[in-house]
């Protein structure tokens, strides 16, 4: 039978358990991860895909979190790898900031280096819906932002057609 006394004790070392992986996984999350940078080649098999379209390269940079988790030398290095690749188009996929709605003021000029035969695409993320992000974006010449409407490109003889939504849970 268990003691109070066997039982706190338990109780306590567990706590202690869930705190200190807790404290790790805060600090992985916060120090570690935000200074990787990935690179993942995924080759996409398409039945029926026109020929033009075969070996289309698209780039897609997403969740950059500007300030305060992702530093912009990392950003800047993650534009060189990106245009290194040369790709056909380069998809931006949102949450370019965090917290700070004016870091989108840094970033963009990093942003617009990006270069792509048919062109930079973007679309907001849940952390992109202050004014000031959509109007920097919008106000890019290199890069096209898609909201809620898309783009037919022409490949070739091909066509590919890209859209960009805005979130569900945006209400629009």
């Amino acid at each position: 039978m268990m003691t109070w006394r066997r039982f706190l004790s338990l109780v306590v070392r567990t706590l202690i358990i869930i705190s200190i992986i807790f404290f790790l996984t805060y600090q992985y999350a916060l120090r570690i991860e935000p200074k990787w940078l990935t690179i993942e080649h995924v080759k996409v098999f398409v039945k029926n895909l026109p020929s033009d379209l075969e070996g289309f390269k698209i780039v897609q940079l997403s969740d950059l979190h500007y300030y305060p988790y992702t530093p912009l030398s990392l950003i800047q290095e993650a534009v060189k790898r990106a245009n290194h690749l040369k790709p056909d188009i380069i998809v931006l996929t949102g949450d370019y900031i965090d917290s700070e709605e004016k870091s989108i003021l840094e970033l963009v000029p990093i942003l617009v280096k990006l270069k792509a035969q048919y062109g930079v695409f973007a679309i907001l993320g849940n952390h992109d819906y202050p004014k000031i992000v959509q109007t920097t974006l919008s106000e890019a010449a290199s890069i096209s932002l898609l909201i809620n409407q898309g783009i037919n490109l022409t490949i070739g003889e091909a066509h590919l057609y890209l859209a960009g939504l805005t979130l569900g849970s945006s209400g629009n």
